[in-house]
């Protein structure tokens, strides 16, 4: 192996995950450790209201029926699942789990029946929590189907429902009290804390064993990229699925630290939300950026004369953002301008209180990173995975930043490309293993090394220091008929920087060249024909629109612009134009936002085979 990393690790002393509640309880305790809105007003939870709450529901659990735990050992540890929403009962029910000494294993909301199944059957859940009447509905419909699954509980007492989480801590005696304080002495920090199912991007999910060292390990290292003081003013915005390993360390960085966590209502509401609580941190999938970025065009179409000019001059000034830019500087002086004129309603549009954004999940293009950043808000993007939770980010600090890449390696994690260039992790944040996978767990990880099946390279900054860059991942790289290799996100990412395109996938495997099938933007591109090509179309005509001649010549020559960058066997030579977007819903997305490329060639075989009986036609 070749090029190595290593950062300096913080030292964790056998911390439990729900170690958080006393560290917070020995710094006097927090009056809002979380909030959300019912009944259309803030609700907090304060430190002793979650201590309490927690170990009720882990007596009642212990009450409830008989639960098994053996230290460290998965196969013998009895597991409790979750499907829920961002709620503060979510956190409630992990912390309670964890001091039973049981595993959780958490589902994302939007799983399939089947997948849903599989996954409690594999893992032989005895006990489930659900929060919102569907969820619920579906789990008893499909009990029968899961012969271990015991007892099914609301986590929303207005259900009607007999098993809720009032009737579960009403079970606690005396003796589950004794029981549970004896098991909180015993568990250690090699205690098996959670199974998380991978999300499924290239194949069936698979069940990440993470102890609490695992997860702690990064909590106490993770600090570093929000390098915020500790006070009962720092907020954190929750959005992103609990169930994701990245939330979830985001989630004990501020239960340990004593930030804020407010629950976004939903994702239709994150804009809404945001505004009311004007957080410092969020944290974000590319495709929420792509989202707003999106909509911050569109705002700027809507403009005419002077302002319209002005609002692309801010946006193209803040495009060349670099953080080595110089502060004096004419560079400096028309980004002084920018922001005062335009970036800073992007500011505002965020709470106006933002500090950093944490971007993480898949490919993001680098045009948005320098935007954000060139309107003063730190977008720091990083790398991770289910295995190791964070393996690199870039930092707040400008010294500590290198747009482009995924940053340097995260404190404590050491990191290796071997002679494929495939990214191989040593660090003590490594999963167990693979639940009940022997052979996929042995095939992962060779001699203690993990290897992620993502392709990167070394970029040096201006001081000579490694910063990781994502090229691909392994499994979806392809070769063509020529036998050359394409890795196809890093053309969808050029793609995707234009805010005319919102999805697009590359595809030639096997195959003579290269094609692709895009989803356009169609809020801006309606908006870019009325501007410059005069055509009054409106927005439920999509059918109509992709096969409009001026838009096939629109697109055909921005692709005909990325050819010309991109190396010869990578030419795109065909596209067809879709007129609707991929979702998670219709399975073609996975739970983070991911493409989920098998499931979109076999959608639309049909097209893909037109394009290449119509060969090239395009330079």
């Amino acid at each position: 192996m070749s090029s190595s990393q290593i950062g300096n690790s913080v030292t964790v002393n056998n911390y439990r995950l729900f170690d958080c509640v006393a560290t917070q309880i020995n710094k006097g305790g927090f009056s809002k450790v979380m909030s959300i809105k019912r009944d259309n007003k803030w609700v907090a939870y304060n430190t002793n209201t979650v201590d309490t709450l927690s170990q009720e529901i882990a007596t009642g659990l212990l009450a409830s029926i008989q639960l098994q735990f053996v230290n460290g050992d998965v196969e013998k540890t009895d597991k409790i699942a979750i499907i829920s929403s961002n709620c503060p009962e979510w956190v409630l029910v992990d912390l309670a789990v964890q001091q039973t000494g049981c595993i959780l294993v958490p589902l994302y909301p939007t799983t399939i029946p089947a997948e849903i199944v599989q996954i409690l059957n594999e893992t032989k859940v005895k006990i489930i929590f659900a929060n919102s009447e569907p969820i619920l509905k579906m789990i008893i419909e499909l009990q029968k189907q899961i012969p271990s699954l015991q007892i099914i509980y609301s986590m929303d007492d207005g259900l009607k429902h007999e098993h809720n989480l009032t009737t579960l801590r009403q079970q606690r005696n005396e003796e589950t009290i004794k029981q549970l304080n004896q098991r909180k002495k015993e568990i250690t920090d090699e205690h098996i804390a959670t199974i998380i199912y991978t999300s499924g991007t290239i194949g069936v999910s698979k069940g990440v064993i993470l102890n609490h060292k695992n997860i702690i390990s990064t909590v106490f290292n993770g600090i570093a990229f929000i390098p915020l003081y500790p006070n009962p003013d720092m907020r954190y915005l929750s959005f992103l699925p609990m169930n994701h390993v990245f939330e979830k360390m985001l989630t004990y960085i501020c239960m340990f630290n004593g930030y804020q966590i407010y629950y976004a209502e939903s994702l239709e509401k994150i804009a809404e939300n945001i505004k009311e609580v004007k957080p410092q941190v969020i944290a974000a999938v590319p495709r929420l950026l792509e989202k707003i970025y999106t909509k911050i065009v569109a705002k700027g179409d809507e403009l005419t004369g002077l302002k319209r000019k002005l609002f692309f001059w801010s946006l193209s000034i803040a495009e060349q953002f670099d953080f080595s830019y110089k502060p004096i500087s004419l560079y400096a002086i028309k980004l002084w301008i920018a922001r005062k004129l335009v970036l800073s309603k992007m500011h505002e549009a965020l709470g106006g209180n933002i500090y950093c954004m944490l971007v993480g999940g898949s490919a993001l293009p680098e045009k948005l990173i320098r935007i954000f950043n060139g309107a003063g808000i730190y977008a720091v993007e990083g790398y991770g995975a289910t295995e190791n939770i964070v393996i690199s980010t870039n930092r707040v600090y400008k010294q500590e930043n290198l747009i482009g890449t995924v940053g340097q390696a995260m404190q404590g994690v050491q990191i290796k490309l071997n002679e494929e260039g495939e990214i191989c992790i040593q660090s003590d944040s490594l999963m167990k293993g693979y639940y009940q996978k022997p052979e996929q767990t042995n095939a992962a990880i060779v001699n203690g090394w993990y290897h992620t099946g993502d392709i990167g390279e070394w970029i040096k900054n201006d001081q000579g220091q490694d910063y990781l860059k994502i090229i691909g991942r392994k499994a979806e790289s392809f070769k063509t008929k020529s036998a050359k290799f394409v890795l196809p996100v890093s053309i969808e990412m050029k793609l995707l920087e234009n805010p005319l395109f919102n999805q697009a996938i590359i595809l030639g495997e096997n195959r003579d060249f290269v094609v692709t099938l895009i989803v356009p933007s169609f809020s801006n591109l309606i908006a870019h024909l009325n501007e410059h090509h005069d055509n009054k179309l409106t927005t439920d005509n999509y059918e109509q629109l992709i096969k409009d001649p001026v838009v096939i010549e629109i697109y055909s020559q921005y692709i005909e612009a990325i050819n010309k960058v991109i190396n010869p066997h990578e030419k795109i030579r065909n596209f067809t134009l879709l007129p609707r977007e991929w979702t998670t819903e219709k399975g073609e997305l996975t739970p983070k936002l991911s493409l989920r490329r098998k499931v979109i060639l076999k959608q639309h075989e049909q097209v893909i085979e037109k394009m290449y009986q119509e060969g090239k036609k395009i330079n």
